[in-house]
């Protein structure tokens, strides 16, 4: 059995520049401006029995074991809308608060988002297999259930993909994390909905689970579809 687990809570804010009319189509980068990452620390109460000769007693315990397997990212979205050329601007409509959209944590830099497909439990038997992850109670393929819920980019739309809710600091079942893929690559998809709250009570308007492993690290590159 493994040992005492942590996991890093990253709150990011994130902007983009749309040249012409904002639309949510085809995913793209963005500027990210990195909080501070805090790992959760879980002490448990040491308690105590007596024990006294010739009695036999049933005694059953329990305790909190924090996964290092998983990293919560969550925070805040904006974008503008201006007509730009990229470095002369015409005219600026100013920050944009996004209605909803997608935020997407890949291993690639070349997904063709047109072809992304819904992943199921091949993708997230391999997720395991590349994190060593194995047979886990925490892996991939045990955390993701099934879903139906559809990812719309641009004329894609992705059905069915399996996916993991995480909550908000009221307890209720709140923020959607979707696995999708093309081809070898993965891409874990957030929901976004406008000013929502985090499991720990901050606003946001995402919070989305990605897999690590065994307290490592693993890169992520950072796509934004928002409407």
């Amino acid at each position: 059995m493994k040992g005492f687990r942590s996991v890093a809570i990253l709150a990011i804010a994130l902007f983009v520049m749309a040249i012409g009319a904002f639309a949510a189509s085809t995913p793209d980068g963005a500027t990210l401006t990195q909080g501070a990452s805090t790992a959760i620390s879980v002490s448990n109460t040491v308690n105590n029995i007596t024990a006294q000769g010739g009695n036999y007693t049933e005694l059953n315990a329990s305790y909190l074991m924090v996964t290092d397997n998983w990293q919560i990212v969550y925070g805040q979205l904006f974008f503008n809308i201006s007509f730009a050329d990229g470095s002369n601007v015409a005219y600026d409509w100013g920050q944009q608060n996004p209605s909803g959209g997608y935020i997407f944590f890949t291993n690639s830099t070349g997904i063709d988002w047109s072809a992304l497909a819904a992943g199921t439990s091949t993708q997230e038997g391999n997720e395991d297999t590349a994190l060593s992850l194995g047979s886990a109670a925490d892996n991939v393929d045990n955390t993701f259930g099934s879903d139906t819920n559809t990812i719309t980019i641009g004329s894609n739309t992705v059905s069915n993909a399996d996916a993991v809710t995480t909550k908000n600091n009221a307890g209720t079942d709140t923020w959607k994390t979707a696995i999708t893929y093309e081809g070898s690559d993965i891409a874990y998809c957030g929901f976004v909905s406008n000013d929502g709250t985090s499991f720990d009570g901050k606003t946001v308007d995402y919070q989305a689970m990605i897999p690590t492993s065994n307290g490592g690290t693993r890169l992520y590159y950072v796509y934004l579809a928002l409407e």
